[in-house]
């Protein structure tokens, strides 16, 4: 799999965005984004599947580390028991590289690799087209400081490599060619040029 056409990863990562920036508004963390969460109703994107969600007032820290969400879709602050906003931003980056590339950028044997991977192993982006390279290595920062502030922030990332992409670009007037000059050889005496014929 290469990923989705540009214009359909846009579209449903910038409707992906506004449902989870609408969960967050009012105070939840979905904590389980993945794509089968993920739906589309009548060209809408809607996220469902509301069972690990979480109120942000008591979702920033937990003695609970209980698995938490899908483990190809986990953020590596889940191990300490955060659950704050910063863990569905994660996730949305992890779906729109999926988006992007047609796979995740951690698998492997078991969940444990899989979950050191997130620990531990900076993602392969190398398959990310260049102009959504720091859009996703910002979302996928291991740092949760260090990622987009908001879902609607890194929504307008998004928006801004498409208003580039989309700008047109205006025609340029063609040159006009140079008129040929007569110049002399130097092995022939100059000549002037015979008068037009009439």
């Amino acid at each position: 799999p290469k990923g989705l056409p540009r214009e359909l990863v846009r579209e449903w990562f910038l409707g992906l965005a506004r449902a989870v920036g609408y969960l967050h508004d009012h105070g939840i963390v979905h904590r389980d984004l993945k794509p089968a969460n993920v739906f589309i109703e009548n060209g809408q994107v809607k996220v469902g599947d509301y069972g690990l969600s979480k109120s942000l007032s008591g979702s920033q820290r937990t003695a609970n580390t209980q698995s938490i969400g899908t483990v190809h879709y986990m953020a590596p602050e889940i191990s300490t028991g955060n659950y704050n906003k910063q863990v569905d931003v994660y996730a949305a980056g992890i779906l729109f590289y999926e988006m992007l590339t047609g796979r995740v950028p951690f698998d492997g044997e078991s969940a444990g690799e899989i979950l050191m991977k997130h620990l531990t192993t900076p993602p392969d982006l190398s398959k990310v087209p260049a102009e959504y390279l720091p859009i996703v290595a910002k979302a996928l920062a291991k740092n949760p400081a260090q990622r987009y502030g908001s879902m609607a922030e890194m929504a307008r990332a998004v928006e801004a490599v498409h208003a580039a992409e989309t700008v047109p670009v205006p025609p340029q007037p063609r040159p006009t060619p140079p008129i040929p000059k007569t110049v002399p050889s130097p092995d022939v005496p100059w000549r002037p040029a015979p008068p037009p014929r009439q």
